[in-house]
């Protein structure tokens, strides 16, 4: 029960435009299309603001402790897709 009193009032926090997006794709499982046109907008619109809003939201689920962060990866990589170079090359060479 506290945890739904902890959504709501996180919801509450969101613009009037966020919770009818949330409410509408999430809540109500509508396209972003079908949310466009129930919301009278365009298209690129509602995809904008819905990702806006969920990351908003997951924001304030974070500060609230309804979240939990993932730690932070190190974004190089030591393996690539890529082979690698070597001195023969037979797809290129010629005799």
């Amino acid at each position: 029960m506290i945890f739904v009193h902890d959504v709501d009032r996180s919801l509450e926090r969101l613009d009037w435009f966020e919770k009818e997006l949330i409410g509408k794709i999430v809540l109500q499982e509508y396209s972003q299309d079908q949310a466009a046109i129930l919301l009278g907008c365009w298209r690129k619109t509602v995809a904008r603001r819905y990702l806006e809003a969920v990351d908003r939201l997951s924001e304030i689920f974070l500060e609230g402790g309804l979240l939990t962060a993932l730690p932070e990866q190190d974004l190089t990589y030591s393996e690539s897709c890529q082979e690698e170079e070597t001195e023969e090359n037979s797809a290129t060479d010629s005799e």
